[in-house]
């Protein structure tokens, strides 16, 4: 988008949600928070996207360089997908975007889908849609 901050897009398959998930590595204490939680139609191509502020980040967490994301399919609220995210690692110094094999991340990946998805499982259907609007970009 410009050169502070990078755009993620998904195009989901056979899911409502579609979460983002960003470990910060090296931070101490480990980070791990929701980028944001978006419905799955957001534009015309049925792609839906967070938008990703390098220089925000370094400022959350100014000991990593690096942050891994975990693009993850939510099948309802708090109830990631244990297939089709995709974890990509990001230099918050260049913007550079790595795409990773999720075996790279292994044992993060949990984390990061329970990061991703999560939303008060107690609210109903248009509070969710509601609530997952508000945080898309």
């Amino acid at each position: 988008m410009d050169p502070d901050t990078l755009l993620i897009t998904a195009r989901p398959v056979r899911s409502t949600l579609v979460g983002f998930g960003l470990y910060y590595e090296q931070s101490s204490p480990e980070q791990v928070v929701q980028l944001g939680i978006v419905p799955k139609l957001v534009n015309d191509t049925g792609q839906v996207y967070a938008r990703l502020s390098l220089s925000a980040n370094r400022a959350t967490a100014p000991k990593s360089q690096y942050a891994t994301l975990a693009v993850v399919p939510c099948l309802a609220p708090v109830v990631p997908s244990h297939a089709g995210e995709r974890p990509l690692r990001i230099d918050l110094t260049t913007g550079k975007v790595t795409p990773l094999a999720p075996a790279e991340r292994q044992h993060q990946l949990e984390r990061l889908r329970q990061a991703a998805c999560r939303i008060d499982p107690s609210a109903s259907n248009k509070q969710i849609t509601d609530s997952a609007a508000s945080k898309a970009p």
